[in-house]
């Protein structure tokens, strides 16, 4: 007699393996389009700041003094705030990857709605908004690596634009954005440079 689960089909294992070993290749082909540097503000900023906070309310136990408390206060709350919405955001070219202390999800690039860079910004970031199949709106902000020359800033801001209705960013539409950053940061240099020069002369003089 025919045992009835015998009808199922079951995939075999050399499937099986294939099968795993494919989506473990398409989560390596993955591309972050975060900066390396995301896990500052994201972890440690916020570790910080509270141990500071601890260190604070200590303090004003023993001394009596509650200023210095509601002195670190706000700094903390901003940094927590900061780091809630920060996103590490990965590619693989059809999808984006999501991961914050709200969860983690993926969306198709085709869902995003809008992209916005903040290239002027102290904390240089790229702003999302995305419209899900769901019909949800969920907006995300995340660190692009961000150099000297900010070319891998654009090119992920370029990259995410094609797929959005909008796209804006905080230089001016008569320049060139990659031009404007690199001058901007030209000078910068040319002013640190000047500043360094200055101070070996002030040594040298002073010391004779």
């Amino acid at each position: 007699m025919r045992h009835a689960s015998c009808g199922a089909r079951v995939a075999p294992p050399l499937a099986m393996a294939h099968h795993q070993t494919l989506g473990a290749l398409f989560k390596f082909m993955q591309r972050s389009m975060s900066s390396a540097t995301t896990v500052f503000p994201m972890i440690f900023l916020p570790l910080i700041m509270l141990s500071v906070l601890v260190g604070s309310v200590v303090s004003a136990f023993e001394q009596g003094n509650a200023i210095p408390v509601f002195a670190v206060l706000p700094f903390v709350v901003f940094s927590f705030w900061f780091s809630w919405r920060i996103h590490f955001v990965s590619t693989d070219g059809n999808r984006i990857y999501l991961w914050s202390y709200r969860g983690s999800k993926e969306a198709l690039l085709s869902e995003i709605q809008s992209v916005r860079a903040f290239s002027r910004s102290k904390t240089p970031r790229i702003e999302l908004t995305l419209k899900l199949s769901s019909g949800a709106i969920s907006k995300i902000s995340f660190l692009p690596p961000i150099g000297f020359t900010t070319d891998r800033f654009w090119d992920e801001y370029e990259f995410l634009s094609q797929y959005a209705e909008n796209a804006d960013h905080d230089v001016p539409q008569s320049s060139n954005p990659r031009e404007s950053a690199n001058s901007k940061n030209s000078v910068i240099l040319i002013i640190w440079v000047l500043i360094l020069v200055a101070i070996l002369g002030l040594a040298f003089f002073t010391s004779k």
